[in-house]
């Protein structure tokens, strides 16, 4: 790899750190394929040519990975692909044609050998080549998507009530990724205006949506990514949480609240259920509920994917309207509330795995923070 390639992969990094993933745990590490044994691998997998412009790999840290819940391993391959759809956003539109060469589970012979590149047991994931030079009207459709990346967030702050349009709604339904342009084919896109539909919605998490505080291994795992203090650098921010600023005092008291100490105790009793019911007022009150579902009930490694780039892809549109999203993980995380969900939204066959609602933000709210300097943390293999 030449120092131009290596900058320009760097360059792509810093701004490809902007990608949501569950939690904001930010478990994605970049590889890039330096010696001529990770070269070598890479390219054969990607059926690509070794002289091509940059090879690398990306791939999971256990140690930043949710793992409580069987859904969470679906969530990690979500973030795989969201950071895939940003990376060759930031490559695209800095002129740089880059492909996804190779998935894991593709072939056990090539697993094996590039799983052996990998350091710090790290999980490869995907292969990433870049080539040539791309053109131009698909430059211009990263470079605006590249603008968007800073734009985008979670918002869980007040949504206007004022309906979305219908143009703002089919570009949602219909963007594609660019990493993936087939992808559509393996996901299905639902968006519901309809206020009856958006009431049972409401009702399924007012009703059940208190597991997500009072299932005790996974409400633990959840406020360990809380953060309490102003300045972090991963997790979740308790005032983005909340959607609103709070004063120290208020961090340092909800950080015993919120314990799972105390959860055990006080959600039973009713703040479980004060919470899921304050949610379910979010849900029936947006201009727009937005749910993707996989059309394969058992959706392969590189469908999940790519369905993460497809999430990014329609994250990205929505900034581009000046729309964030809010997600209700827990409606997708749990079998049973999952079909239920399915049947409420009267959804076709296949298996549900975003669900959020849709809007403008009415207030300004905290956006996810960062960890600095990403270039730094980019593996040389």
């Amino acid at each position: 790899m030449s120092g131009e390639s290596r900058e320009l992969l760097l360059d792509a990094a810093d701004e490809a750190a902007l990608y949501p993933s569950s939690h904001n745990a930010q478990p994605c590490v970049l590889c890039a394929a330096e010696s001529a044994d990770a070269q070598a691998a890479l390219a054969a997998a990607s059926g690509a040519a070794v002289e091509a412009r940059a090879l690398a790999l990306i791939a999971l840290d256990p140690k930043r990975c949710l793992r409580t819940l069987l859904a969470h391993r679906v969530e990690m391959l979500l973030s795989v692909g969201t950071y895939l759809e940003s990376l060759v956003v930031a490559l695209g539109a800095r002129g740089a044609g880059a492909r996804v060469g190779w998935l894991t589970g593709a072939d056990a012979q090539a697993d094996a050998r590039i799983a052996a590149l990998v350091p710090d047991g790290l999980e490869p994931i995907a292969a990433l080549v870049v080539e040539g030079a791309i053109a131009e009207p698909l430059r211009a459709r990263a470079e605006t998507r590249r603008a968007l990346l800073a734009r985008r967030h979670t918002d869980r702050g007040p949504f206007a009530p004022e309906p979305l349009g219908d143009h703002v709604i089919s570009s949602l339904r219909e963007v594609t990724s660019i990493a993936f342009p087939a992808e559509a084919d393996r996901t299905a896109a639902l968006m519901i205006e309809d206020p009856a539909v958006k009431h049972a919605a409401a009702q399924l998490l007012r009703a059940r949506g208190a597991i997500d505080f009072l299932h005790a291994a996974a409400w633990k795992e959840t406020y360990r990514h809380i953060r309490f203090t102003s300045t972090p650098e991963d997790g979740l921010p308790i005032d983005a949480l909340l959607g609103k600023r709070l004063t120290v005092p208020w961090r340092r008291a909800l950080s015993v609240l919120l314990s799972p100490t105390v959860m055990r105790v006080a959600g039973p009793l009713g703040l479980a259920r004060s919470m899921a019911a304050e949610a379910s007022r979010a849900v029936e009150d947006a201009p727009l509920l937005i749910y993707l579902s996989f059309r394969d009930a058992a959706p392969s490694v590189d469908a999940q994917v790519q369905a993460g780039a497809r999430l990014q892809a329609i994250w990205l549109e929505a900034a581009a309207h000046g729309v964030a999203l809010h997600p209700f993980s827990v409606l997708v995380q749990h079998d049973d509330l999952r079909a239920e969900l399915a049947r409420c939204l009267h959804a076709d066959s296949g298996r549900g795995f975003f669900f959020a609602r849709a809007g403008r933000p009415l207030t300004e709210t905290p956006r996810a923070p960062r960890r600095p300097k990403p270039r730094e943390r980019v593996r040389i293999i």
